[in-house]
């Protein structure tokens, strides 16, 4: 009603006047208090009293205020006890879909926008699926009420189904699910509170909810089909708490960003596969730091129980010889076996499912178990028994195939500890969308696996299963996953509630991972660097891409709640034919080749910037006859010309002999980028323009030395071009371009 018409009661003025008398009380009283947080049991009951009368008169004071103004006061009320009350803010919920999707869309079911309908995915892999909301364990969260916008449209099928799991649950290990509210779209551009489970049905759509009590909540899950509402508020009140700082992690060698992912035919000639290593091949190999052996299960297990290493089932390989020849020459090995064999398929897929990418269970087995995994875990135990470091193995679990393939081929023999791999790859992509359901896992899937290949679930599934139960040294590293930090998220709180918690080295209670290293994919592209590639996207310079806020993501993930593990990215790259989706780009003055051997070097320089522990290009070589599909040309070494290296190649081997092991320092501009690398007391300046259209500057180094050196890279070389230059009382005028060139002092 509008103010000039309204003609108000004595009494409603004299009852305004006492609401106001009161909330002046309240108003100094909360001012004493407010810092208030913790204090005996009377002290609470005192604070909560006011709270509750707080949140009384203020309602009043709203409702009549609203009789005079036409808008509505938003934002949480701050309470004498220190607790806010009202719509928690978005920045304290952590949302995630246990589904390949959109993530970016769930996160909206939270901004406060009605108006925008809310669809992660039209064509879900995982139908029903889940929404985890998450309230961080730092935030005292009270819920009071919880809320749906129902925008335009209705649900046909599939009504969102809630669930609630308080911290009591999650604190005695039940994680006991309470149903909440049904939400079935038929309120149409309203709020509403949902239906009640108990007395909704499809046909009986008024049965409204209210929640019974004030909860401590600890997770919302929401069951859906493929529709949402358009916005979900979560009413209450709470404490807020300082939120960690940004993560500097510690800065690994540059080195740890020149390692490559090889397959056996890289290293090894097939023609004559028992020579072990292709000297050719090692030639071209060597500049590179560390290696991720892209292997498949039939390599070790050609056939059920049948396990072979020196020569493999698949290609014959001698993988103790080569493995041998990395460690020796300092080189890291991560295995990663993936792509299940046949005889698994044949005996755990119907035919019309079958694939080499398919999750290495049974398909009607529970992807949430871990004894669905107990085979792969097997496969597991018995590579990291062989080439961990525990000597110790029971002889039952050293059995190979001691009769050879062929004549004259060397025959396999039991050995144990043979300390050559130091990192093990728990499968590859277990989000891999694009293969269908059979190759697909969720967070909480892949969590499962995980902890079945890690340890055997905490030993449960018994002798000879995971890693850790073979050599507790061996490093266990998430599968390279596509997603974000949405999907890593589904794993820690899988393993929360199926592992547990531990107390780490300094006495912390951590949560129990089945993980020790943190590993994604990236490619840099205009498909905001995902593998969703369409016809017109190419590759991007990795500054221009997403690649920083992505790191960020998970660096800081890590931080807060994986115990700052490191983080590494075990696949990223460029194309180099002219029409592939993942392309690198020429330039007015830079051909496709040289291209993507710069953008390479960069992204090893953006990564080592950001704390990225260790980065993997994919792959040594291109893919036998090779086309325009993306991913067939990433190959930075020449097979085709006798395994001779590309600008890439020559440029990381460069780049890792002048300066593998210095370390990261800081950033003096950004464009052109100048950062400081450190090595002891020595440092070397990188410079380049972070653009892909061959623009140039000039920055103006301050060396404070009389000479300097520019280091920079030659195509067929082993180093790089030396420079001495004199300098201009100690300063350095030098043209940057989008090649890295180096300076250090004389």
């Amino acid at each position: 009603m509008k103010f000039k018409s309204f003609k108000p009661h004595p009494f409603l003025i004299c009852g305004l006047l006492l609401v106001l008398c009161g909330f002046t009380f309240l108003e100094v009283k909360h001012k004493a208090s407010a810092k208030i947080t913790e204090g005996n049991t009377l002290d609470k009951i005192v604070l909560l009293s006011q709270d509750r009368c707080f949140v009384l008169l203020n309602k009043t004071k709203k409702l009549i205020t609203s009789l005079y103004a036409s808008e509505k006061e938003d934002g949480p009320v701050l309470l004498p006890s220190g607790r806010y009350s009202g719509v928690l803010p978005a920045e304290y919920i952590q949302v995630y879909h246990l589904s390949h999707s959109k993530q970016n869309e769930v996160v909206k079911l939270f901004d406060g926008d009605v108006d925008n309908s809310v669809v992660p995915d039209w064509k879900p892999l995982v139908k029903p699926s889940e929404i985890w909301v998450r309230i961080p364990e730092e935030l005292k969260f009270n819920l009071e009420n919880l809320e749906f916008y129902d925008g335009n449209g209705d649900i046909v099928t599939g009504a969102v189904r809630t669930y609630f799991i308080r911290r009591s649950a999650v604190a005695d290990g039940s994680w006991k699910r309470e149903q909440g509210p049904v939400f079935d779209g038929k309120d149409f551009r309203a709020w509403s509170t949902g239906k009640d489970p108990l007395l909704w049905s499809p046909e009986k759509t008024d049965a409204r909810y209210k929640l019974p009590e004030t909860m401590d909540v600890a997770y919302i899950v929401f069951k859906m089909d493929t529709h949402l509402p358009n916005e979900i508020r979560l009413m209450g009140n709470w404490l807020p708490y300082k939120k960690p700082a940004l993560y500097k992690p510690e800065m690994a060698p540059l080195g740890n960003m020149l390692g490559m992912v090889i397959l056996w035919p890289d290293v090894v000639d097939p023609r004559n596969v028992w020579a072990g290593v292709a000297e050719h091949k090692w030639e071209a190999l060597k500049g590179y730091t560390a290696y991720r052996d892209y292997t498949d299960w039939k390599t070790f297990e050609g056939k059920e129980g049948e396990f072979t290493f020196e020569p493999s089932a698949w290609g014959g390989a001698l993988r103790d010889t080569y493995y041998q020849r990395m460690h020796d020459a300092g080189k890291e090995v991560m295995v990663c076996p993936q792509n299940v064999p046949d005889w698994f398929l044949e005996a755990n897929y119907p035919k019309e499912l079958r694939g080499g990418s398919n999750v290495p269970k049974a398909w009607d087995a529970d992807g949430e178990d871990p004894k669905s995994y107990a085979k792969i875990a097997q496969l597991y135990y018995r590579v990291t028994a062989r080439y961990g470091r525990n000597k110790d193995i029971p002889q039952e679990f050293l059995t190979v195939r001691e009769e050879p393939f062929y004549p004259n081929q060397p025959a396999n023999k039991p050995k144990a500890g043979l300390g050559t791999v130091q990192y093990i790859q728990i499968d590859n992509e277990p989000d891999m969308h694009w293969a269908g359901r059979q190759a697909y896992q969720n967070g909480r899937e892949y969590a499962a696996i995980s902890s079945a290949c890690y340890d055997g679930h905490k030993g449960a599934l018994g002798p000879g299963h995971g890693v850790k139960t073979a050599d507790p040294s061996m490093q266990v590293v998430v599968g390279g996953i596509v997603g974000g930090v949405g999907f890593m998220r589904g794993m820690i709180d899988w393993s929360k509630e199926n592992r547990g918690y531990k107390l780490n080295d300094k006495g912390k209670k951590v949560v129990d991972l089945p993980f020790d290293i943190i590993d994604y994919h990236v490619y840099h592209n205009t498909a905001n660097s995902t593998q969703d590639q369409q016809k017109s996207t190419t590759g991007i310079c990795p500054e221009k891409s997403t690649a920083t806020e992505r790191a960020i993501a998970f660096l800081q993930l890590s931080h807060e709640e994986c115990g700052g593990m490191p983080v590494q990215i075990s696949e990223t790259g460029y194309d180099i034919h002219p029409e592939s989706t993942q392309r690198a780009l020429t330039t007015p003055t830079r051909s496709i080749l040289q291209t993507q051997a710069d953008w390479g070097i960069r992204t090893a320089l953006l990564y080592a910037r950001l704390g990225i522990y260790r980065i993997y290009t994919y792959m040594a070589t291109d893919v036998t006859d090779p086309t325009a599909t993306k991913y067939t040309t990433s190959g930075e070494i020449d097979k085709v010309n006798g395994y001779k290296r590309r600008p890439a190649a020559d440029f990381k081997a460069q780049l890792n002999k002048l300066m593998g092991n210095y370390s990261y320092k800081k950033t003096l501009s950004a464009d052109p980028a100048v950062d400081v690398y450190a090595l002891n007391k020595d440092e070397m300046y990188v410079l380049w323009i972070p653009d892909h259209v061959s623009r140039t500057g000039v920055y103006e180094l301050n060396l404070g030395s009389s000479k300097a050196v520019i280091h920079s890279f030659v195509e067929g070389a082993d180093e790089m071009k030396k420079e001495v230059v004199s300098t201009e009382n100690g300063k350095l005028k030098i043209t940057v371009t989008e090649t890295p060139v180096f300076v250090s002092r004389q």
